[in-house]
């Protein structure tokens, strides 16, 4: 599997993951994907599809580890920007707060341990990234 994805490429496909974690994807989630990509990491349209296009060729597991593998080689920095974005997705859901949705729930948070191991980053990290954006 030779693929090559730009940074702003592995950050969409990071929380393409997590916002496909519960198995469906909420308007909230594709706000944020639309607003990522299109002030913080702009994609292309092309880049948009070569992202997805790869996510349906291969399977949920295979995509995720190309994702991690290629952000792996990418700055500490970088990483943990990448797991603010996918941390916003999981959070954004409006799912999550009803009852029903617990396995849906815990689905989530799981992909987010796992991709934060995956990643090699911490939650004080991630929390000291996003207090410097000015959130708590």
């Amino acid at each position: 599997m030779d693929i090559e994805l730009s940074y702003n490429q592995l950050v969409f496909g990071l929380m393409l993951i997590g916002a496909k974690a519960d198995g469906k994807l909420q308007e909230e989630e594709k706000h944020l994907l639309v607003e990522l990509t299109s002030e913080e990491h702009h994609l292309s349209a092309e880049d948009y599809r070569n992202v997805i296009s790869h996510a349906k060729q291969y399977s949920d597991e295979e995509f995720e580890k190309i994702v991690f593998d290629l952000l792996n080689t990418h700055s500490q920095e970088d990483r943990v920007k990448a797991a603010y974005w996918l941390l916003q997705v999981i959070e954004s859901d409006d799912s999550s707060n009803d009852s029903d949705d617990e396995q849906r729930n815990m689905m989530e948070w799981n992909t987010y341990q796992r991709s934060i191991t995956q990643l090699k980053v911490s939650e004080e990290e991630i929390q000291a990234y996003k207090e410097s954006r000015g959130e708590e």
